[in-house]
């Protein structure tokens, strides 16, 4: 693969184009109607990047690339009786750019595809999708700003109406998700004793139509206002880390305003190389504009849960054990949103190439914050400039393993993760379990949503590759739906399972030309039974 370096005063941001990515354009707003302008998202998150780069040249490389899949689908209009079969062509353009200097890392992927559909041609549509982090010095040491965002087409269901390929889905339940944020910071080191940071980060999330299909109800779109103030330790500090902190998040969007403060002291001392002892103490200050009054129907509505039930003291203490260099554990025990409350993480090395992760922890956040917290989560896989998430998998920040809702809930994760590379073969195992609790209204007590994928692939030679990939899901709860009105919750109480496999074979046809053979079957039940069986031939070109 050929890559183009140009020096330029701008940068984009993310990872490399791979296969095709997912997102359409549509206008900004709740159930908005799709924009004639689709590059008009990639123009903002461009021109947000750019601004952020220093008034200094910086050598970018430019990847172009351009792809094209043929796929056969038995069941195109995704239906229980009755399935129609149809011939899919899609196109695909992308660019990937990528900038490291002294002062500068950028990494920035953009993709544009449409699919054409042989008998059905009212389905044909485009998708988009864009990941880019931007990280500037502005003044040496003490000033920087972070730019960053991400579009894609995501389901509106965290287990629903997927397809067995990557397609413009005929059964609606699929929206847009504009993510983007604008984070300067100041840093003042005072000495070797204190590092303080004064931040203001403003982020917008807003959910578009898609290009083909309805997307339905989605959650109203918001702006985010995150200003925070921290003091640490500084380097004078050996066995003896701390820090204090004091943050005001405002999220603010239609109907609504959430609104929290967090003031939080927390500290580690080391008692061994291997042992330390953890420690945090704080308090929440919750609010999202509900009223005691309010009946239920109204806080249905309105998705108002009184998140003020949150509000509180809290600590926790625990420990974090090193026990040598393949091994990092931290567990935590306390109290907080006014109930007991545990954190865990374990990072394990079983060797070079084979590394085990878990985490458990515990938030309480509305649905658009939590898209905010994972694009800020995005970082750099070394130089390398690959854009991956907090376990190192690439990163899609857009994208939630629940049902999108209009409302605050207390939310318990659950995640474990195994990857590695063992001679010619590579393999990826991840599990979650996530539980949402929405306070006080019973029309909203609670739903869980539990994910398993595994994937395995095997080098036949330096130019081939096999590989299967199967993943499963399931939600079940008293509310389900991406809006909180009481009408969704009556059919909320049926599980909802999909299953999806597949097998593919690649080859490296030349240095900037390779294809892909696949068959992918999926399941869908829970409300009805759904299958799909497809063949896809996939044949990319970058330059």
């Amino acid at each position: 693969m050929s890559t183009h370096r140009m020096n330029a005063v701008g940068g984009g941001a993310s990872r490399s184009a791979g296969d095709r990515q997912g997102g359409a354009v549509g206008g900004a707003g709740h159930r908005a109607k799709a924009s004639p302008r689709p590059g008009l998202p990639l123009v903002l998150l461009s021109g947000l990047g750019a601004w952020a780069i220093p008034p200094a040249a910086a050598e970018v490389d430019i990847t172009p690339s351009l792809s094209l899949e043929e796929a056969y689908t038995d069941n195109v209009y995704m239906t229980e009786s009755g399935k129609e079969g149809d011939l899919i062509s899609t196109g695909t353009a992308a660019i990937d750019l990528r900038s490291l200097s002294r002062r500068l890392k950028a990494s920035s992927n953009y993709s544009i595809s449409q699919d054409l559909y042989l008998d059905h041609s009212e389905l044909n549509g485009y998708q988009q999708s864009f990941l880019g982090v931007n990280q500037a010095t502005v003044v040496e040491e003490h000033f920087f700003v972070d730019a960053r965002g991400a579009l894609s087409q995501q389901q509106t269901s965290g287990v629903g109406d997927q397809t067995a390929t990557n397609r413009t889905n005929p059964g609606g339940g699929q929206t847009q998700v504009l993510n983007v944020s604008l984070r300067p910071y100041y840093v003042q080191h005072w000495d070797d004793l204190v590092v303080s940071t004064l931040s203001y980060r403003l982020n917008t999330v807003q959910y578009l139509s898609p290009s083909s299909g309805d997307s339905g109800e989605t959650p109203e779109g918001s702006v985010q206002h995150q200003t925070s103030i921290e003091v640490g330790n500084g380097t004078f500090f050996d066995r003896t880390l701390w820090a204090a902190r004091v943050e005001d998040d405002r999220s603010v969007g239609g109907s609504k305003e959430t609104t929290s403060q967090t003031y939080e002291g927390r500290g580690e001392y080391r008692l061994t190389r291997m042992v330390g002892l953890l420690a945090t103490v704080g308090y929440d200050s919750f609010s999202d504009g509900g009223d005691s009054e309010d009946s239920e129907e109204t806080t249905a509505l309105y998705g108002r849960s009184n998140s003020d039930q949150y509000s509180g003291a809290f600590w926790n203490a625990g420990v974090h054990l090193t026990p040598g260099p393949r091994t990092d554990l931290s567990v935590r025990y306390g109290q907080r949103y006014n109930e007991p409350w545990w954190s865990g993480d374990l990072t394990y090395r079983l060797s070079e190439a084979l590394t085990f992760r878990a985490s458990y922890g515990v938030d309480v956040q509305n649905q658009q914050q939590n898209l905010a917290s994972r694009l800020d989560a995005v970082r750099f896989d070394g130089d390398t400039l690959d854009l991956v998430d907090g376990a190192g998998n690439p990163a899609d920040p857009n994208r939630t393993d629940s049902t999108l809702v209009d409302a605050v809930s207390r939310t318990e994760t659950l995640r474990v993760g195994l990857n590695g590379v063992l001679d010619r073969n590579s393999f990826e195992v991840q599990g979650s379990y996530i539980q949402r609790d929405y306070g006080s209204s019973s029309l909203r007590p609670k739903d869980n949503t539990l994910q398993v994928s595994g994937s395995y692939r095997r080098t036949l030679s330096p130019l081939t590759g096999a590989g299967v990939r199967v993943s499963y899901s399931t939600r079940d709860g008293e509310f389900s739906g991406t809006t909180s009105s009481s009408s969704s919750a009556s059919s909320a109480s049926a599980s909802k399972n999909t299953l999806m496999m597949s097998v593919n074979m690649d080859h490296k046809l030349s240095d900037t030309l390779r294809g892909r053979v696949e068959v992918s079957r999926l399941e869908r039940s829970g409300g009805s039974e759904v299958t799909e069986n497809a063949v896809s031939l996939f044949l990319k070109a970058s330059f």
